[in-house]
Order: C-alpha cells, then structure tokens, then sequence
C-alpha cells in the first residue's frame, strides 16, 4: 500500500497541474479580451485609445460596468455579514481602490523611488497596449495618479477617526455623508445596476441596510469626484484612465510574458510586492491532468477568459447572498487561482486556495522538509491568529465577538505584544520607517509562524522520509 506521503504528494502534484492549466497563456488573445474589457467599462481606455470620446464617459456608469465584471475601482463594496446581526448579509462599503499597496507609497519622501517606478510601469505598459510609445501619454499619467495620490491622502486623514464602523440605512449613510454629492445620488443606483445581473436589483432600497467601514473616507471621496468631475471632458479622462488603469494593472499577471516581464521590472525597482506569474503552456497542463483523469477540463476558451468566468462566478455567487440568512458560510469566496490563505474567526476555519500550491511554498519535485517548512508556514501564520486581540473575541465554535480572556491574560499579551512592536517600529517598511501599530496582527503571525518553521530543526531526519 503507498503511504500517506507518496499519495498525498500525487494528489497534490494533480492539484499543481489543474492549477497551472489555469495559469498564464502567452496568446495575444489575452491582450485583445483585456482590450474589449476596457472598451465595454470606459469606452476604451483614454491613455491608448486615439479620439477617446469623453461624451460617452458616465463615472457611475463605469463603475457598475467593472463590478458586474469582478473589478473594483473608486471605492471596494461586497455582500457580508451584517456586524450587528451575524446571522443576515448586507451590502459593505470597504475601503477606497489604489493601484499601489500601502497609501504612504504615495506621499512619503522614502517612497519616491516607488513612485517612479510605478509611473514608468504604467507607461511602459500603454505603450505596449498601443503598440507604440507615445510621450504625450506623460502628463495623463501624471493626471490620474495624482488622483490616486488624492485618495491616498484622503485614507490616511480617514484612519485618524478609529473605530468608526457604522451600520445605518442607505438614507441614513447619503443624508449624513453624502447629501451634497452625486455619490451620495447614484450610490443606490449603482447597487442595482450591478445586483441586476443576478436579479436582485428590487432586494435593495433606501431603506436597506449596509455596513460602512470608515463612512468620513466616502465622504471625502464624494468631494473629491465631484471635483474631478466639475473639470469636464478633462475630469472624465482622469477617470476614464483610473478606472482603465485599476482593471490593466490587476490584469499584468495574465498577459504575455513581455507585460509580466515589464511587472517584474516594477517589483525590483520599487521593492514592492508584485511578482510576474511564469508556468507552463497551459495546453501542457491541461494534457497532463486529462491524462491523469481523463476528459477533467474540456477547453473552450482561452485561459484569459476561463479565469475571468472564474471571477465573475466569484462574485455572482457573493452578491445573491444579499438579503439571505448568513449560514456561517465563506463570506470572501476566495476562488482556486487566488494564491492567498484566510483565517475565518467567525467560524474558527483555515482556508487555503490552490493558488498557494507552487514553489516557493510547494513543489512536488522539492524535498519534503521544504513542502513542510513552505505549507507549515502559511499554515502557523492563519493558526496564530486564533490568539490575536481578535481571535479573543470568538471561542472554539466561532461564537463572539465575546472575549473568553481573563483580564490577567489579556494584559499579559498586550505587554508582550508592545514589545514586539517597539522591536519592529525602527525597521524599515514600505512606507518609509515601519508604523508598529499598523498590521501587528500579521507581524505577531509571522513571528511566530517563523519559529514554527524553524522548530522543524529538532526532528530527526527518518521523520520526514
């Protein structure tokens, strides 16, 4: 009989090739799927489109477009938990869309060299959209990411309101943040618009319930479109090429290698977190699972729009939860070619997507202390988190938020936890000098995680035969 190890590693090695089937084709295709994407949401996007014609340009418009398409842009919103009564979804209202991942990157002095190279990606890759270079493309780039600086801006002055959750009618939301704005006006037609490809536009009204994580951030977005819209035709290109650009950037990955070449060229200049995705030819893959379990995947699209369905699949399956009892279900609905893992406290449940399954993490050619060390660690990082600040509030069953720590263990690990953050809060981060209160939940889960791997030492060497 094989042992657990070999046949788990077969499974697994099965799990890799479906997953690289839906990995990166290098067709030009992608580039003409992304192309008719753009066309559809902003009527072409502005920075490489010649005679881009403002008069069809509607922001809300736009907006529902992209959402009905699985793309986020302006501000991010999803179908969750009502934080007040668990056991009903309603409409979320997260935070404001940025191309780069932290707001300091856009105003801090030591992200300067960040900046620039993320303008020189932006560039680098319109040019090859449009086939040609182009240096009048400067100053709409210069346009839209000041706009983007904006926001930035704007989140950072938001977060010095703490703790300003709000659950309140959507009259309740528009006639306290939004009355003067045309956010505040088009803010229930945009969910319509967008629940109507799943027949739910009539579940939803003024009177409707929703979640607003910081609503002083969705006012100053308000101000801020109704700025950037009060400039005209000028003010639609800002958008149009925001919006474009949201959708292209989350989309590098997915193109020809020349795009994640010019991705992977961003990551080392800036430091950032971008990596390009590599892979086999997915035809390849999909000839090794078929062969392993035949007739598995029957290919009818290209991988560009195999993975786009997947998306939208995604989000359809999220927003017919509105209005629905909660189930104590996944609320984020993480997709397989999602390389991420989550830990849900409601439900006291590790989730991890296929995505993760490669090197460095995984590699069924690798030896097995290395799979251990790779998948332990995403493993221990989710794990620790059951004993964070958070994980305090949600017993074993997921039940809370009700803390189940003495008064004398919640300030032991507080003590402990300061000390971790005097000990990070000189290094230095993506934002200049590391903040130890932004993120202590992750650090504290990788510093353990890390301990964890390293824990593996102390085994003798049968143990991973």
């Amino acid at each position: 009989m094989a042992s657990f190890g070999s046949v788990f590693d077969k499974f697994l090695a099965i799990l890799l090739a479906l997953f690289e089937a839906l990995d990166t084709s290098s067709s030009n295709e992608n580039v003409a799927s992304l192309k008719s994407i753009l066309s559809e949401v902003v009527g072409g996007w502005p920075l490489i489109t010649p005679n881009w014609n403002p008069s069809t340009f509607d922001l809300y418009r736009s907006l529902a477009a992209a959402k009905r398409l699985g793309f986020d842009s302006v501000f991010r919103w999803s179908v969750a938990e009502n934080p007040s009564n668990r056991s009903q979804n309603i409409v979320n209202l997260g935070t404001a869309v940025l191309g780069l991942p932290s707001p300091g990157l856009y105003t801090t002095d030591e992200a300067a060299t960040v900046r620039q190279a993320y303008r020189s990606l932006i560039g680098n890759v319109a040019n090859l959209l449009a086939g040609s270079p182009s240096s009048g493309r400067l100053l709409d780039i210069r346009d839209f990411v000041d706009f983007e600086t904006n926001i930035a801006e704007t989140i950072l002055s938001s977060r010095q309101t703490p703790n300003s959750r709000s659950v309140l009618s959507i009259s309740a939301f528009v006639g306290q943040y939004l009355s003067t704005y045309r956010l505040g006006r088009e803010l229930l037609n945009l969910f319509r618009n967008v629940l109507s490809a799943v027949q739910l536009q009539s579940s939803i009204d003024t009177n409707s319930v929703i979640s607003v994580d910081n609503p002083v951030l969705y006012r100053s977005l308000g101000e801020q479109l109704a700025s950037v819209e009060r400039q005209g035709d000028d003010g639609k290109r800002i958008l149009g090429n925001y919006i474009g650009w949201n959708i292209v950037f989350s989309q590098l990955p997915l193109l020809p290698q020349v795009y994640r070449d010019a991705l992977g060229q961003f990551s080392t200049a800036s430091g950032a977190a971008f990596d390009s995705i590599g892979g086999r030819n997915w035809e390849d893959c999909l000839d090794l699972v078929n062969s392993a379990m035949p007739n598995a995947i029957v290919p009818t699209e290209s991988h560009y729009d195999n993975v786009r369905n997947l998306i939208r699949f995604a989000l359809f399956r999220q927003l017919r939860k509105l209005g629905q009892p909660n189930g104590r279900t996944i609320d984020d609905d993480p997709i397989p070619v999602d390389a991420n893992a989550y830990y849900y406290y409601d439900q006291n449940l590790i989730g991890l997507s296929l995505g993760l399954l490669q090197p460095p993490l995984y590699d069924p050619t690798a030896l097995d202390y290395l799979n251990y060390a790779g998948i332990g660690y995403i493993y221990a990082h989710q794990l620790t988190k059951t004993f964070d600040e958070t994980g305090a509030l949600y017993n074993a069953s997921g039940n809370g938020p009700q803390s189940w720590w003495s008064p004398n263990v919640n300030a032991s690990y507080f003590t402990l936890v300061n000390a971790l953050r005097s000990q990070y809060r000189g290094f230095p981060g993506p934002d200049g000098v590391f903040n130890g209160q932004v993120g202590a939940g992750d650090v504290i889960a990788d510093s353990l995680a890390l301990q964890c791997v390293l824990s593996v030492r102390v085994f003798p060497q049968p143990f991973f035969a």
